[in-house]
């Protein structure tokens, strides 16, 4: 850590700064005053788990892609998580984010779609007028 600072967890902090008014008044905090903090991560205590085609020391982990003749042609995959993960666990989260976003996006369709087919069947309603006691339950409905 840099001199005169702490380090509290994933902070540093220091009793050393202090507020000096222009004057050489050193004051308390006061509204209006800024607290700095710096939040850094030591790379030796984090693990990585990365998914990914190795191209060596020269090109570095890049994304596998998939084999014609394998009948999904183009399909990429690559992936890299903070910590450490088994490949069973890896490809378990994998798949629980692809469930999520499955269903935001069936639910955001679904919803869509209804929308679209109500202003479709709107006219319907003014056609219904045109007829005699249809018209007053097609408006209920």
């Amino acid at each position: 850590p840099p001199q005169n600072w702490t380090r509290e967890g994933h902070r540093y902090a220091t009793t050393a700064l202090r507020l000096q008014r222009a004057s050489g008044e050193v004051r308390g905090p006061q509204i209006g005053d800024v607290r700095v903090a710096f939040r850094v991560e030591d790379p030796e205590q984090l693990t990585y788990t990365v998914l990914g085609l190795n191209g060596g020391p020269e090109r570095g982990i890049r994304p596998w892609t998939a084999r014609d003749s394998w009948g999904c042609s183009g399909f990429t995959l690559s992936e890299m998580r903070l910590g450490s993960f088994s490949v069973e666990d890896l490809r378990g989260s994998m798949e629980s984010s692809k469930s999520d976003l499955l269903l935001f996006l069936r639910v955001a369709a679904f919803a869509l779609i209804w929308f679209g087919l109500s202003r479709c069947a709107a006219p319907c309603h003014v056609v219904a007028e045109c007829f005699p006691f249809v018209g007053e339950y097609a408006g209920a409905a």
